[in-house]
């Protein structure tokens, strides 16, 4: 719909320029969200992503230190959100599966946080774990969705996005409708 009001704030300026596009053209086969130098598996060898998952895993203390600050930061971005009219959609970035267990404490602590913020603002969250399943070959490299995880990925996320309430045309109605 040429009328489509979607207002949203990403710290990645190609992912707000991405969302747009799809949800304003679905299935356009030309707009992808993953960088094209993620598309192919990367040859990294073992040692180096020995190292990248310990990296990784060293930065658990200094996250857990400032994730109740991360998390008041959150809650006024969704304060501030809601005080302009705008309605805060949750979504859950996709994470490899082996960062989640490195990281246990960060992502059992986020939760909790996370509960607290969508019952007190009753926001939607979208959740890619409740759907669909991405493992190991579904990733370029230890963070980044290569071809098949993003095609999976993609899909779920462009079908919840057109499917759902809270993107509207400018005259109230639901975009993207069949």
């Amino acid at each position: 719909s040429s009328d489509l009001v979607l207002a949203s704030y990403y710290h990645w300026p190609w992912l707000s320029r991405w969302v747009t596009a799809r949800i304003a053209k679905p299935r356009d086969e030309n707009v992808s969200y993953v960088a094209t130098r993620y598309l192919e598996s990367l040859s990294i060898p073992e040692s180096h992503l020995d190292s990248e998952w310990r990296r990784l895993e060293a930065k658990t203390p200094v996250i857990l230190r400032n994730m109740t600050r991360n998390m008041e930061l959150l809650a006024t971005i969704i304060e501030t959100s809601i005080s302009r009219g705008c309605t805060p959609v949750l979504f859950e970035q996709v994470h490899h599966p082996a960062l989640l267990e490195l990281q246990r404490p960060i992502e059992d602590t986020y939760r909790l946080h996370l509960q607290s913020l969508i019952e007190k603002f009753r926001l939607s969250y979208l959740n890619y774990r409740e759907d669909i399943e991405l493992n190991e070959s579904h990733f370029a490299d230890h963070l980044h969705l290569g071809i098949t995880g993003k095609e999976i990925f993609e899909n779920w996320f462009v079908n919840e996005i057109t499917a759902s309430a809270f993107v509207r045309s400018a005259d109230g109605g639901a975009c993207c409708e069949s």
